[in-house]
């Protein structure tokens, strides 16, 4: 209980940095910065938890740096400036947030058992809807109907991801799974903006897709 509602905490914190990351850098600053936190999980499972990358992993690894460098390149144009360093400060804690928020959870897979799973899931998303409503209550924000309907709905894919991040976890080693979730995100993002908002693909765009499908094939090759 103690470790999902601070764990719940972080994620509040952190989607409210994401927010002010983009309002201050723009979309492709701030979700660049979202998924370079990879990195994070990745190191720190290599230090405390002797997960060992083959050379196709570190090819893959490779290959997630560029498709994330190529997607910076893709979606420059909804870079902002001014804010001096101000922006920096935001998207550089949300890459130590959601860093650390994902290998909270691959810690709590080591900690605790599998069957208190659903718990843990439930006191994070329970935790983070009563420090919310403080935080409403506190700025006397008004909710819009609206606005309250398309929280539930994005809910679901959110406390979906989290079961399935750890579903994930039991099965293969952070150094696979967080790779292949972040560059799976990049790839369904930009092709979701091709498809459904009928964003044209540049050259950076392509070279992103085509960077993401490689690291998906190294570390999918690679043993564990």
């Amino acid at each position: 209980l103690l470790y999902g509602a601070g764990l719940g905490f972080l994620f509040v914190i952190t989607f409210f940095l994401l927010a002010f990351a983009i309002s201050r850098a723009g979309m492709g600053l701030a979700i660049t910065s979202s998924r370079l936190s990879v990195i994070i999980p990745i190191i720190l499972s290599i230090i405390f938890f002797n997960e060992s990358p083959t050379e196709l992993h570190l090819l893959g690894f490779l290959f997630t740096i560029i498709t994330f460098v190529m997607f910076y390149f893709s979606v420059k144009s909804g870079h902002k400036d001014g804010d001096g360093m101000l922006k920096y400060f935001f998207l550089i804690a949300v890459f130590l947030g959601i860093g650390i928020n994902d290998f909270a959870l691959k810690y709590f897979k080591v900690w605790r058992s599998e069957l208190e799973e659903p718990f843990f899931i439930f006191f994070i998303f329970s935790s983070a809807f009563i420090y919310s409503s403080f935080y409403i209550i506190l700025k006397k924000i008004r909710i819009k109907a609206q606005t309250a309907m398309l929280g539930l709905v994005l809910g679901i894919p959110n406390v979906l991801a989290t079961t399935f991040l750890l579903s994930a976890l039991t099965l293969f080693p952070s150094i696979l799974v967080f790779p292949l979730m972040n560059v799976g995100i990049i790839l369904s993002t930009t092709l979701m903006a091709f498809l459904i908002w009928k964003e044209k693909l540049n050259r950076w765009g392509i070279l992103a897709l085509v960077s993401g499908l490689l690291a998906i094939l190294f570390l999918s090759m690679g043993e564990y």
